[in-house]
């Protein structure tokens, strides 16, 4: 390395140490990760500003973290004397669109609290995460609090998730080839940041994150052959068996703690059905992906029925709101995050489903 490529080493180093040390004292971006592990936003208060809300969403979403990082109340004093549930999912559960008091999970636990007034009900959905990242939740933080119940919304974000590696049993996101960096992010702010990055723009290309409603009126149509659906289908067989897997071990683990799961099948409102709304054939909506409302929709019902059998093998309480949610636009804001109505809607439903488990 000659003199220039020396200085030029020299000045990288100082930049990085540099930059590290601002991130240290000063991070802009607001992660939930270091690299695989779950940094829970306790006490963090929120507002969003809906782009036309219209009556899906509200003008301004605003949501509050407890000191758990979790949404809802703080755990009560007599937190062992109650009936306590913590709703875990990506961000079909967060729905950080939607206020404090509208999420699913808050709808269910004012439908609950008519006959058990003493619940007491968490939402620890996060965005993006799948039951890799659940997996963690519960190790980390479930089997201290040991709540009473943990309902598991699942499965769309694990569409797609490869297994992980030797040693990287816990991963929250497919990094491939990066799969080291987790390791060094959790070290270095530099390498946590551009980590975090890298991930939110692979969740903004498999668009996992909206603020506005979809306008589905305006949405493309096509068709697809059978065959072209089956070869659809066939390219995500091979995720399914890693899906059970770790299904099955959250439900294990969960109850080897004292914590009783429950599952919830994950609903959309693309696939063989019209709209009632709006008239819209929902078989041939185009879902983006180069696959159609149908073909979509029969992959995600491949993830539901792993889910169902894994339940019935287990004896795990099934919530299937993926056949109980009507399909109609009203409940959904696109295709699978819930609305207003939509949330009402789903969080009477798994009172409802839950009730008969819940006599104490």
């Amino acid at each position: 390395m000659g003199r220039r490529g020396k200085i030029l080493a020299v000045q990288a180093v100082i930049a990085l140490f540099l930059l590290e040390t601002l991130l240290r004292l000063y991070q802009p971006f607001p992660f939930r990760l270091r690299g695989d592990d779950i940094v829970l936003p306790a006490g963090l208060h929120y507002q969003v500003a809906i782009a036309s809300p219209g009556t899906k969403l509200e003008p301004v979403a605003r949501g509050h973290y407890n000191r758990l990082g979790f949404r809802g109340p703080d755990p009560p004093a007599d937190f062992g004397a109650r009936l306590s549930i913590v709703a875990v999912g990506g961000s079909t559960t967060a729905v950080t669109l939607l206020s404090d008091g509208k999420t699913w999970p808050d709808v269910m636990a004012g439908v609950l609290a008519a006959s058990h007034p003493d619940v007491w009900v968490n939402n620890a959905g996060f965005e993006g995460h799948s039951t890799y990242g659940h997996l963690v939740l519960l190790r980390s933080v479930l089997t201290k609090l040991r709540p009473s119940m943990m309902l598991v919304l699942a499965g769309v974000n694990d569409v797609g998730m490869e297994p992980a590696g030797p040693g990287d049993e816990f991963e929250l996101w497919n990094a491939g080839s990066w799969r080291v960096w987790p390791r060094l992010a959790r070290h270095s702010e530099v390498v946590n940041t551009l980590l975090n990055l890298r991930r939110a723009r692979s969740a903004a290309r498999l668009q996992l994150s909206l603020d506005r409603p979809i306008d589905f009126a305006a949405l493309g149509h096509f068709t697809m052959t059978e065959d072209e659906i089956t070869s659809a289908l066939a390219e995500f067989d091979r995720f399914l068996e890693g899906y059970g897997a770790r299904l099955t071990t959250l439900a294990f683990e969960a109850r080897a703690a004292g914590i009783e799961p429950v599952f919830l099948t994950q609903p959309m409102l693309v696939g063989d059905a019209i709209d009632p709304a709006t008239g819209i054939d929902l078989a041939t909506l185009d879902a983006g992906h180069g696959r159609n409302g149908l073909a979509d929709w029969r992959v995600m019902e491949r993830f539901n029925d792993v889910m169902r059998r894994t339940a019935a093998g287990h004896g795990v309480v099934l919530v299937d709101l993926a056949r109980l949610l009507p399909k109609d636009s009203r409940y959904y804001y696109d295709e699978v995050h819930f609305s207003l109505d939509g949330a009402r809607r789903v969080g009477e439903i798994v009172a409802a489903e839950l009730a008969p488990h819940l006599l104490r």
